[in-house]
């Protein structure tokens, strides 16, 4: 702030004063009031002495002011003598004192330093503010490499000890495999052992077999010359026929005969030679039909009266007579098992059945016969005659005689 006179002898004395005391008090406010004339008739000099002390000497009546040294003796006490002594030009009446005041300019340089100490603090503070958020990030990072590093080990003790473990099981495959290997190897050997044995011995059945088949080719065909020659020497070289007389038990009046005749010598020469020497020692005499199933009507050499010694003694008549059945199954295919021929049981057995139906495919490898000639309604009653469950009758039915009639 800079203050002004109007009056060149108020500038000498007062400005002075006015500009020191700026300066010293820098930015204190300073208070002044209305301008006065400093001699003026209808102000009294007392008055104006008390409005100056109450103004502008105030400031410096304390003790500061009073003990600095750099300061005129005279301030320290504005009523001294020294000032007392002090003329003040005369003035005219019309001067006055003004005081201005002017806002000093602000200095570029002080502004720089605060604006840069004010960035400064802004940077600093953003600084300390992301060094906080990096530290925390940095220590989360850190938490979470050492969990991973924590998982990393134990993923590595579990892969070491599955590798182990795989190795293990790897070792075992491997053995197992070459125990497994081996013992194909060893079984393979023996099978093939046991295959050149089996061919060996196959071979040598073959050739067993080729020599018995010709050699039981041969007994067969020198049985059947001799059933034949039997048969023709016996009874006569001519078809020959056997007579049934039948029995049936509680079924009253009725047929009982049927008449059968023998196949020829030419095809069925040994069949035809066993049975008929059957009936010629009367072997049939008292035996018996058992069953009537799967369309034939079969003949046993069992008692007709069902007893258990009866029927041991008909079984052993044909043991010791030698003619348990032919001694082979003879077959020929111009005599098949049509209906209502006669068969040989087979299985080593004298029996023999009566065909109610064409059993060729059926029966095709027993020994077919004779064939029914006559007494077909005996034939029917048979078939007549209850069964029990089907199969077996309920009371035998008796062969009372069995002859060669022709």
């Amino acid at each position: 702030m800079v203050v002004k006179s109007s009056s060149p002898q108020a500038d000498r004395f007062a400005l002075p004063l006015v500009n020191e005391y700026i300066d010293t008090q820098e930015s204190k406010p300073l208070v002044m009031h209305p301008a006065i004339p400093v001699h003026d008739s209808s102000v009294r000099y007392e008055e104006a002495d008390q409005m100056t002390q109450g103004t502008f000497w105030r400031p410096w009546g304390n003790k500061a002011a009073q003990n600095d040294p750099s300061l005129p003796s005279w301030v320290s006490n504005p009523q001294s003598a020294e000032i007392a002594a002090m003329s003040i030009p005369a003035l005219n009446a019309n001067s006055k004192l003004v005081l201005t005041a002017k806002r000093r300019q602000a200095d570029v340089w002080s502004l720089f330093m605060f604006a840069s100490v004010v960035v400064g603090l802004m940077t600093y503070w953003h600084l300390t503010v992301s060094l906080e958020a990096i530290l925390g990030e940095t220590e989360a990072m850190l938490s979470v490499r050492n969990s991973i590093n924590i998982k990393l080990r134990s993923a590595e003790k579990d892969v070491r000890m599955l590798s182990r473990e795989v190795q293990a099981t790897e070792s075992i495959f491997k053995r197992r495999k070459e125990e497994k290997t081996q013992a194909f190897e060893l079984e393979e050997a023996k099978a093939l052992e046991e295959r050149d044995a089996a061919l060996a011995e196959l071979h040598a059945l073959e050739e067993a077999a080729a020599i018995s088949s010709e050699t039981s080719a041969s007994l067969r065909a020198a049985v059947q010359r001799a059933g034949a020659l039997a048969v023709a020497n016996k009874w006569g070289p001519r078809n020959h026929v056997v007579e049934f007389e039948l029995e049936f038990p509680g079924q009253g009046d009725g047929p009982t005969k049927f008449s059968v005749e023998m196949a020829s010598i030419q095809l069925m020469p040994h069949s035809v030679h066993t049975f008929m020497e059957m009936v010629d020692k009367h072997l049939w005499d008292g035996c018996s039909f058992v069953m009537n199933a799967m369309h034939v009507i079969k003949a046993a050499p069992l008692a007709f009266e069902a007893s258990n010694s009866a029927g041991a003694e008909k079984a052993r008549a044909f043991t010791d007579a030698g003619l348990n059945g032919p001694r082979f199954n003879e077959n020929n295919d111009h005599y098949p098992h049509m209906k209502y021929t006669l068969g040989f049981a087979g299985g080593n057995s004298p029996s023999w059945y009566i065909n109610t139906e064409d059993n060729t495919e059926i029966h095709g490898g027993d020994p077919a016969f004779a064939r029914i000639i006559s007494g077909f309604d005996t034939i029917a009653r048979l078939e007549d005659s209850e069964t029990s469950n089907g199969i077996w009758f309920k009371q035998r039915i008796g062969i009372k005689s069995a002859r060669i009639v022709a």
